[in-house]
């Protein structure tokens, strides 16, 4: 049976989560489902809930899933990984974490008591670097190569935020019919949105053979990565 955000909502109020909430809240995480039907098997975190430090439980839906894509040698030069850029700024890391259950804070009655065990995140903070280093990280890796944003054949992002996607696409030039954006079907399925992504643009013959490829990812840390490739799978 499909849920609403309006029986999710009530969800979290019966378990004093969403206490203070709006009777219909607009699509808390961006990802453009607002009141459709969404499918189970999403997990919702608590949308609310403001911390003693500032920071907000994660509002997003997170869901179960699975991807895979199996890389080999070709024997043509055309197609295969152009280049990557990947880099980390450890400055991000108070803005999305878990406090506490690791080997630096080990679980305790304190912990439990403070709700450390929560993903925590200062939305306003990710959003922005989400943005801009989608952006920079990917002009960097095309300007390296020679390649324009308008050569780009299709464009593949982590799917954790629809609003992330469609600014940092905005701000290279990537036009929406290049864009693959499917988390209103899957959610945040963390790890395994870019194999699901390249799933559904095969399906929907949105990639074939020879086209020009840009994968992007933003996360905690703050990590990026961005792989610039020929697609090579035949239909």
């Amino acid at each position: 049976m499909p849920l609403t955000w309006t029986a999710v909502l009530d969800e979290l109020r019966r378990a004093d989560l969403l206490s203070s909430a709006p009777a219909a809240a607009p699509d808390p995480a961006g990802i453009g489902v607002d009141s459709r039907t969404i499918e189970r098997g999403m997990l919702y975190i608590a949308v609310r809930g403001s911390q003693s430090d500032g920071h907000r439980f994660v509002g997003q839906a997170v869901s179960r899933g699975a991807g895979a894509v199996v890389v080999e040698a070709s024997d043509d030069d055309r197609i295969g990984i152009i280049d990557f850029e990947n880099y980390v700024d450890g400055s991000g890391g108070d803005a999305l974490c878990m406090p506490a259950g690791g080997s630096k804070r080990p679980a305790t009655h304190e912990t439990v008591d403070q709700r450390l065990h929560y993903v925590k995140q200062d939305g306003a903070a990710v959003f922005k670097w989400a943005v801009r280093n989608t952006e920079e990280a990917a002009k960097r890796i095309l300007d390296r190569n020679g390649v324009k944003p308008c050569e780009i054949d299709l464009f593949v992002s982590h799917q954790a935020n629809r609003r992330i996607i469609q600014s940092a696409t905005q701000k290279l030039g990537i036009p929406p019919e290049k864009v693959v954006i499917n988390i209103e079907r899957f959610g945040n399925t963390t790890a395994g949105t870019i194999p699901l992504a390249l799933n559904d643009a095969v399906e929907e013959k949105r990639l074939k053979e020879g086209d020009l490829l840009l994968l992007a990812s933003v996360g905690a840390g703050f990590t990026v990565g961005t792989v610039l490739m020929r697609w090579g799978l035949k239909q």
